[in-house]
C-alpha cells in the first residue's frame, strides 16, 4: 500500500474512535485517591448531565510548550485532574465542584450574621484544632460534600485505615462505632476519595471523613460520583497525619477519644474596613474566633507516685496517686505531638553529661535501648536547638520532653528557622518547665532512682 494511502486510512480511523475513545477517558479519570478504573457507585445526575456537554481539555501533553496563560492557569485552578494513560490534564466541569474560590472583599461586620455564615459555608479550607496538639491542621474541603461541622467532633480511624481491600473494593469494617457527631479518618489510596465517602455516607452514621494524604502536601479530594452526599470531606497533610494516627493509635487514647474542631478559614486581599485590626486570614465567624482565642497550652503536672515508698501498690500508693505529690506548671512547646490531661509518665534524667540532649542520650551503662522507650525526660536548655533535642529524644523512644529553662520563666519552645519540615515531624510532646521545677525534679530522681518517679499531667489548656 503507498505511504500516502495508508496515512490517509490512519486518520479516517482515528477519527471514527475518537468520540468513544474521548468518552473512555472522561469516565477513566483517576479522580485523585485510586486505581485508574471505572466508578462502581455509577454516575450521578450532576456527572450524567455533563457528560452529554463537550469536555474541553486544559493542559495538553505534558511534553508540549505550553503558553504563560495556560501555565498560569493549571498553577491557578483547584478542579484540574490528571489522565494517567496519556500524561494529560483535564478540567472537571463547576458542576462538579462545589467549592468557590471567590475571594471576598471584605469580612463581614461584627452584626452581619447572615454574612458571616455565608463566608463560613463557601470556605474551601481551614484549621483543625485537635485537643492537646501544639497547633492546628490545616485542612483542605473535597470538591463534594457538605461544609464541615460547627461543633466538637470525635475522631476513629477506620478499619482497615485505608478503607479499601485487597480486590480494590471499599470496606469500613468498624462502620457499627460511628455515631453522628464523629468523623472518620482514612487514609488516602487504592480506592477513590468517593467511594469512601459514598461508603460512609450510606453505611454509617459518622457525620464526616478526613482523609490523610500519603504523598507531599495537600489538595482538595475530588470526586464527581459524591456530588451529592451529605457529610463533610476534607483532607490534611501527610505530616499532620502522622501525628493524628499516632494519638489514635496509643492505648492510652482509648480511654479518650481524640476531639477536635473544624474552624473554616476565609482570606482577603486588602486591608479590612469593617474590622481594621484583622490579619489577612481568619475566621469569618466571631464564635470561632472567640474559640481559637480561648485556646491556652499551659497546664500543671504532679508526682504522683514513688515506688520505692509503695512497693507492694497498697491503699497508701492509691493515696499519694490522688494528692500530696510535688506540683508544677509547664508551658507547651509550638512543635512536637499531643499533650493531655490524665496522661501518666515514669520520670527518667540522664546523666550530667548527656542532659542537654545533644548528642546521644542513650550513650551511657545507665541508659539502653529500652529505658527512655515511653518515658518522660528531663533535659537543660542550651546547645542546641529545641527542635534538636526533642528529635534526639524521640529517636531513642522517649515519650515526652521535659525541658528546664535557666531561669524561672516559660513560653513555648519555638521552631528553629528553616527546620519547619523536620520539626513538624517530631512525634513525642515537648513542654518547659521553669529552673526550680527543673532542680526539684532532678533531686527526685537522684534521691529515688531512675524509673521511681511517676508523674501525671493533671490539667492542659
Amino acid at each position: 500500500m503507498p505511504k500516502k494511502a495508508f496515512i490517509d486510512l490512519l486518520f479516517l480511523s482515528l477519527s471514527l474512535l475518537l468520540p468513544a475513545f474521548t468518552t473512555a477517558q472522561v469516565e477513566g479519570w483517576e479522580f485523585t485517591g485510586g486505581p485508574r478504573r471505572k466508578i462502581r457507585f455509577g454516575l450521578n445526575a450532576a456527572k450524567q448531565d455533563a457528560l452529554e456537554e463537550p469536555t474541553t481539555p486544559q493542559i495538553v501533553i505534558a511534553d508540549e510548550a505550553q503558553d504563560v496563560e495556560t501555565v498560569k492557569q493549571q498553577k491557578n485552578s483547584h478542579n484540574i485532574f490528571k489522565i494517567k494513560s496519556r500524561d494529560e490534564f483535564m478540567k472537571l466541569p463547576d458542576r462538579f465542584s462545589v467549592l468557590d474560590f471567590t475571594s471576598n472583599d471584605d469580612f463581614a461586620a461584627s452584626d452581619d450574621v447572615e454574612e458571616e455564615h455565608r463566608q463560613s459555608e463557601s470556605a474551601w479550607w481551614g484549621r483543625l484544632y485537635l485537643e492537646g496538639f501544639p497547633r492546628p491542621f490545616q485542612y483542605f474541603r473535597a470538591h463534594f460534600g457538605v461544609p464541615p461541622m460547627n461543633d466538637t467532633a470525635a475522631f476513629v480511624m477506620a478499619d482497615p485505615p485505608n478503607m479499601c481491600d485487597e480486590d480494590f473494593v471499599p470496606v469500613l469494617y468498624n462502620n457499627d462505632t460511628y455515631r453522628n457527631g464523629m468523623v472518620v479518618v482514612a487514609l488516602r489510596g487504592e480506592c477513590s476519595f468517593a467511594e469512601k465517602t459514598l461508603l460512609v455516607h450510606t453505611h454509617s452514621n459518622a457525620s464526616g471523613i478526613l482523609f490523610i494524604n500519603t504523598k507531599k502536601g495537600n489538595t482538595h479530594p475530588s470526586g464527581p460520583e459524591a456530588h451529592d452526599v451529605t457529610i463533610t470531606a476534607a483532607m490534611i497533610s501527610q505530616y499532620d497525619g502522622d501525628h493524628l494516627i499516632d494519638a489514635l493509635s496509643q492505648k492510652q487514647q482509648q480511654q479518650q477519644p481524640v476531639t477536635g474542631r473544624f474552624v473554616p478559614v476565609t482570606c482577603i486581599h486588602n486591608p479590612s474596613k469593617t474590622r481594621p485590626d484583622a490579619a489577612t486570614c481568619e475566621p469569618p465567624v466571631g464564635r470561632d474566633r472567640r474559640f481559637v482565642a480561648s485556646l491556652r497550652h499551659d497546664g500543671l503536672a504532679r508526682i504522683v507516685r514513688d515506688r520505692k515508698k509503695n512497693d507492694n501498690n497498697n491503699d497508701d500508693d492509691k493515696d499519694n496517686r490522688t494528692g500530696g505529690g510535688y506540683t508544677f506548671s509547664f508551658q507547651q512547646a509550638e512543635f512536637g505531638s499531643r499533650v493531655i490531661a490524665s496522661s501518666v509518665f515514669t520520670l527518667f534524667v540522664p546523666p550530667p553529661t548527656q542532659r542537654n540532649a545533644c548528642g546521644n542520650v542513650v550513650d551511657h551503662p545507665a541508659a539502653d535501648d529500652a529505658s527512655l522507650k515511653g518515658k518522660a525526660v528531663l533535659v537543660t536548655r542550651g546547645d542546641c536547638h529545641f527542635s534538636v533535642k526533642a528529635q534526639r529524644l524521640a529517636d531513642a523512644g522517649a515519650a515526652m520532653m521535659i525541658l528546664s529553662n535557666t531561669n524561672s520563666t516559660v513560653f513555648r519552645m519555638g521552631i528553629d528557622h528553616g527546620g519547619y519540615d523536620n520539626s513538624t515531624n517530631i512525634r513525642i510532646g515537648a513542654v518547659m518547665v521553669g529552673n526550680d521545677t527543673g532542680v526539684e525534679l532532678m533531686r527526685l530522681a537522684d534521691e529515688r532512682g531512675d524509673g521511681d518517679v511517676v508523674m501525671a499531667i493533671m490539667s492542659h489548656g
